[in-house]
């Protein structure tokens, strides 16, 4: 479904501020597609008070898709999905993360202006859930089709709050694991154990 008039397709919505809805998802454009969000008010009307008229768009490389978000504490938006620097698709070899401030804007203090991209040699990353733990760090969850093998795995990527990975995490902050094809959801249990949820098989 295409957001009517906007020239987006949402993906994942959000509650922001003052009881707006914020949808991230993708910008079909002719010179490719970007990231986009956009924010509604309660009464269902565009927030024009945000980004430029009530809509974000973030061009990364030829390509990019946005596919999950949540919102931090402060009122911050944080979005990840892919990109590419390929001549179609949405999705090609990298995984980004962007964090935006309340008005739409990206966050300086986040990555390299706001985006922290993490690129796979050789494989199709696509990013599907979002998790922020209590002590700020942001655990992506995904896809990553492997073209070595070739194969399917499922992705976890944990970051600080400042958008770099978490070197602690996994291998060197990303864990591919090879007895599920695919990571949908993720959740955080009172112990701190991450929980993900996707399936194994065809």
């Amino acid at each position: 479904m295409q957001a009517p008039g906007l020239g987006i397709v949402p993906h994942a919505f959000v509650r922001t501020a003052k009881n707006t809805i914020t949808a991230v998802g993708t910008t079909r454009e002719p010179q490719g597609n970007s990231i986009g969000l956009v924010r509604y008010l309660a009464s269902g009307k565009v927030d024009i008070a945000f980004g430029s008229g009530g809509i974000v768009r973030t061009r990364i490389g030829s390509h990019a898709s946005a596919h999950a978000a949540l919102v931090q504490p402060e009122g911050k938006i944080v979005v990840a999905g892919c990109s590419s620097s390929w001549p179609s698709g949405d999705c090609g070899s990298e995984i980004v993360l962007l964090r935006y401030l309340p008005d739409g804007s990206l966050d300086p203090e986040f990555g390299t202006g706001g985006i922290a991209l993490k690129t796979f040699a050789g494989g199709w990353p696509e990013a599907h859930a979002l998790l922020r733990q209590p002590d700020g760090k942001i655990v992506v969850a995904g896809h990553l089709f492997e073209n070595r093998a070739p194969r399917d795995l499922a992705l976890l990527l944990r970051y600080h709050a400042n958008g770099t990975l978490d070197q602690n995490f996994g291998r060197a902050g990303i864990v591919e694991e090879a007895a599920m094809r695919n990571a949908n959801e993720v959740a955080l249990q009172p112990g701190g154990r991450i929980v993900v949820a996707g399936y194994e098989g065809v």
